[in-house]
Formats: C-alpha cells, structure tokens, sequence
C-alpha cells in the first residue's frame, strides 16, 4: 500500500501595536523603573493570526479592527481614535 505524505504549511502573523500612548514611569516592588501605557496591559500581545499567506492572515487581522501599514500598526483600541 502507498503512504500518503501530509503536507503542512501556514503563515502566523504576530501583531504589536505600534501606539504612541505617552508611557508612565513606576518603580516596582523591588525599585526598578517600568513604564506603564495606559492603552494596553503587559501580557495583551502578541495577537496572533494564522492563515495559508500573508493575505489570509492581514484579511483576518483587519476584520478583527487592526490597522496595518508599511510605518505603523495599531490594534482595534488604537485604531478607534
């Protein structure tokens, strides 16, 4: 009997946003200095997106409220303002 051999292959898109929230400047429990923006928690992104090309995945980013381009990308709570 033949074996078919499976093929995988997929684009994953890992999307930051590219916001220019002004960040504050806090000292954590042991004193070190960590910038906290306003518009986003720490462990938010990446958003990630996975498709067959880089088309599938920006499709599905977009229709989900990102905005992408060549300088900036900003998430669906940046994008609003």
């Amino acid at each position: 009997p033949r074996r078919e051999i499976m093929q995988i292959g997929a684009y994953t898109l890992d999307l930051y946003c590219d916001c220019n929230c002004i960040p504050v400047w806090k000292r954590d429990e042991v004193g070190d200095l960590t910038s906290i923006c306003h518009e986003h928690n720490y462990n938010e992104f990446p958003h990630q997106y996975v498709g067959d090309t880089h088309r599938d995945t920006s499709k599905r980013a977009k229709l989900a409220g990102w905005k992408l381009s060549k300088k900036l990308d900003l998430c669906p709570k940046c994008n609003r303002k």
